[in-house]
């Protein structure tokens, strides 16, 4: 009895041992999706995101939450795909607040941001899964000082205990201590990060990404060469990566001075969410 005993409690031993060692082994979810500003838009086609997302394991979608409209019915079904996700919020449209032509939902800027975070949250934690990630970013592109920043981020966390809070900072040059108050830090098009941190994002937002097909004619754009050389040089293994279109916004074509977003059609033309799809494929797979 004591040898079978004794046998017993060195299987366990064993056991306990191999499962820290997987756990220690196991590597963070790596998310790979789409900067879909406009996915609440009335005018957006679902089929067109899934379509997008086909093939990917761990997809993520970022929006804003109310400039382009209240249609949550392509969120949810987002959020009740089977595979892990990250779903990340911008509450406030910060590029209008810079260029000073808010309108409609983001004419408040940052006076009804706890209200957005609320409605936000109350809506899309019932569906978070254990291997999913809910990111609550107070601000697209924020010009805040980071004093104050802080205190928006500190006092959300105090709402929202189950979302990780982010920030989006605008610049080209992004500090430490511009992220030490949030759990995510994303960077934009050209933007760097002056420290290291493993759970750092990116995004091509405010370049657009010329497929060949639909393009918004501004100066700025990226190819595929230059989207994939910029991920392999700068973000290679970063735990989130998004693709943004222009057309995600609703701006396509001459347009310079567009209308304001809860007015735009968001569509995207088959021949670039074809293109998309493979990107996303060929950056997960690398």
């Amino acid at each position: 009895m004591e040898k079978i005993l004794g046998a017993c409690f060195i299987v366990f031993l064993l056991c306990v041992s191999c499962s820290k060692s997987n756990d220690a082994t196991t590597e963070p979810t790596r998310f790979h999706g789409l900067t879909l500003l406009g996915l609440r838009s009335e005018t957006f086609e679902c089929g067109e995101l899934f379509e997008m997302l086909d093939g990917i394991e761990a997809p993520a979608v970022s929006f804003l939450w109310d400039s382009f409209g209240e249609d949550s019915d392509c969120l949810l079904s987002f959020l009740s795909d089977s595979r892990p996700k990250s779903v990340q919020v911008f509450l406030v449209n910060a590029v209008c607040l810079r260029k000073g032509n808010c309108s409609g939902p983001d004419a408040p800027g940052y006076d009804t941001i706890l209200e957005k975070a609320m409605s936000a949250y109350d809506e899309i934690v019932p569906y978070i899964r254990d291997r999913d990630e809910l990111i609550i970013t107070p601000a697209l592109e924020d010009d805040l000082k980071n004093s104050d920043f802080d205190y928006i981020a500190n006092k959300l966390r105090d709402f929202l205990p189950e979302a990780k809070i982010g920030r989006n900072k605008n610049g080209l040059e992004i500090r430490n201590n511009a992220c030490a108050a949030v759990d995510y830090c994303e960077l934009h098009n050209e933007a760097v990060a002056l420290f290291d941190d493993a759970d750092l994002g990116w995004s091509n937002d405010g370049y657009d990404l010329d497929l060949g097909g639909d393009i918004w004619r501004l100066p700025y754009k990226y190819t595929r060469e230059d989207l994939l050389t910029r991920i392999a040089e700068r973000f290679r293994g970063a735990r989130y990566i998004y693709i943004w279109k222009a057309s995600f916004n609703g701006l396509l074509g001459d347009t310079i001075s567009a209308e304001p977003p809860y007015q735009r059609l968001i569509t995207i033309s088959e021949h670039d969410r074809e293109q998309i799809n493979e990107i996303l494929r060929s950056i997960q797979n690398d």
